[in-house]
């Protein structure tokens, strides 16, 4: 009966279903299976930065290359492994919530530190090579990707010293999970290769040092932090207040959703 369906309707209830439930309606006719594809692609999930070398492996022994190449357009690397609970979770549950003016002072510590100021052959040698590959071999076989979930937890460790790294034409977004404020260099290290990058995306206990971000990501269209644990209201305002005072950004308070609370800053050129 499916096949005499018009092809959007099919879209859409595939579209509301569970991933085993579109494979079913995939498989139930030649209309479906051609409607129900790019869905069935849409979404790569990846455990490890090795992980890929398997998805790989397996797209090219079931002659699926193609298919991947052409749907595949979020990409997640995460684990149900990755450890949830630091000193600093520790801390937020004790009471011990961080005002944010730590990182607040961080930012002016550290602003030699921006992009603009630096070559790019000396923060491109501090990308691992192996990270460096993960995200060549990402853009190659998925290139119209538009959105890229990393774990900062699964990534952090490949963003050592001494290696290269691989520019990308990525013009997406880029969610980064569990990262850890005071760690600015390596963030520096892993956006180093989406020099094109519109929308960043950054999900941590508190903020981190957005400052150089804004100044360093010039193609940024959209900043959007979230917090675990919400900092006090002064902080909120002072980082309201530095956007307005770079003249290009404004901000915006998120309401908090599912105990994660944020602020987003749009480009006001874009």
């Amino acid at each position: 009966m499916l096949q005499y369906l018009p092809t959007e309707l099919i879209i859409s209830i595939a579209t509301y279903s569970t991933p085993e439930t579109k494979s079913t309606i995939a498989q139930t006719c030649q209309t479906c299976y051609r409607a129900v594809l790019p869905l069935l692609w849409n979404y790569l999930p990846l455990k490890t930065v090795e992980n890929l070398h398997d998805v790989v492996d397996r797209l090219h022994r079931n002659d699926w290359v193609s298919f991947a190449t052409k749907f595949v357009h979020d990409i997640a690397l995460t684990s149900q492994l990755t450890h949830q609970y630091t000193l600093e979770d520790l801390q937020g549950l004790l009471g011990i919530i961080d005002t944010g003016y730590a990182y607040l002072r961080e930012e002016n510590r550290n602003e030699s530190m921006s992009l603009l100021s630096s070559s790019p052959s000396s923060l491109c040698s501090s990308t691992s090579n192996t990270f460096a590959t993960f995200i060549s071999n990402l853009m190659l076989y998925f290139p119209h990707s538009s959105t890229i979930s990393l774990d900062y937890y699964l990534v952090s460790p490949y963003l050592t010293a001494d290696t290269t790294t691989n520019i990308t034409s990525f013009k997406g977004e880029i969610d980064l999970v569990h990262y850890r404020p005071g760690q600015t260099k390596c963030l520096h290290q892993l956006l180093i290769s989406f020099p094109e990058l519109t929308k960043l995306v950054i999900r941590s206990l508190s903020s981190p040092s957005f400052k150089l971000l804004l100044q360093s990501k010039p193609t940024l269209e959209t900043l959007t932090i979230h917090w675990k644990y919400s900092p006090d209201s002064d902080y909120v305002e002072s980082l309201s207040q530095m956007a307005a005072d770079t003249g290009e950004w404004e901000c915006k308070i998120l309401v908090a959703l599912s105990n994660s609370p944020g602020i987003r800053f749009s480009c006001k050129t874009k």
